[in-house]
C-alpha cells in the first residue's frame, strides 16, 4: 500500500500549521517526520489517521483506505491496570490476535520478562513507550503511524526499538515523527517548515 500526501494544508483560526505539504512513501516504505515544536507533526498524523481534516489538499492511498492502522500516538494509551500481555491483547480482534506465545515472544524484545505480570502502572516511561511500540507493530494495520516512538529512551533502547520496527514491518509503510533524524540514518525525511 503507497501513501500519498498532495498539498496538505491546514490552519487553525489565523494560525497556518501546515502549508503544501507532499510526500510519496512507498509499500514497505519508511518516512521520518522531522521539525520543530509546533511544527505540524502531530496534526500531519491525524489528518493522515482521519482524526483532522485538512483544508486544502488530500492524503490517498494507492488502491484503497487502509482498513486499520497500527498507531503510537504522543501519548502511550495504554490501560494502566492491565499488564502488557493484556495491553496488547485488546487491540485485536479475536479472529486476527497474535497468539500469547507470540505477544509474550514480541514483548521480551524489548521488556524486562519479570514486568510482563506487572500492571502498566508500574512500569517506568520508557517501558510504558516500548509497550506502546509493540502493540502497534503487532497489530494488523495495513500502516504503521508513530508519534516520536523513540521520546524518553536511552540510546541502548532506541537502537533496540529501531530494530524491531524494521524486523516487525512486514513491508507496511511507516510515517514516524521525531525532531531530528539522530539514530535515523538510512530512512527518508521530510522536514516541516516552521510557518
Amino acid at each position: 500500500m503507497k501513501i500519498l500526501a498532495l498539498n496538505v494544508s491546514k490552519s487553525f483560526g489565523e494560525q497556518p500549521v501546515l502549508r503544501d505539504v507532499s510526500f510519496t512513501v512507498p509499500e514497505g516504505g519508511t518516512l521520518v517526520l522531522t521539525g520543530d515544536s509546533g511544527s505540524g507533526k502531530t496534526t500531519l498524523l491525524r489528518i493522515l489517521l482521519g482524526l483532522e481534516r485538512s483544508d486544502s489538499g488530500e492524503i490517498r492511498f494507492e488502491e484503497r483506505a487502509p482498513e486499520s492502522f497500527g498507531v503510537v500516538f504522543q501519548e502511550d494509551r495504554l490501560v494502566e491496570t492491565a499488564s502488557a500481555m493484556e495491553n496488547v491483547r485488546m487491540i485485536h480482534k479475536k479472529s486476527g490476535r497474535p497468539s500469547d506465545d507470540e505477544i509474550r515472544a514480541a514483548l521480551l524484545e524489548l521488556l524486562p520478562e519479570e514486568s510482563l505480570k506487572l500492571p502498566v502502572s508500574q512500569f517506568s516511561g520508557g517501558m510504558k513507550r516500548r509497550l506502546a511500540v509493540v502493540r502497534a507493530m503487532l497489530s494488523r494495520g495495513e500502516v504503521l503511524v508513530m508519534d516520536e516512538p523513540l521520546s524518553g529512551l536511552d540510546e541502548e533502547n532506541r537502537e533496540k526499538v529501531l530494530a524491531f520496527i524494521r524486523k516487525h514491518q512486514l513491508n507496511r509503510p511507516l510515517i514516524l515523527t521525531a525532531h531530528d533524524m539522530d539514530d535515523l540514518t538510512g530512512y527518508e525525511e521530510y522536514r516541516i517548515p516552521v510557518l
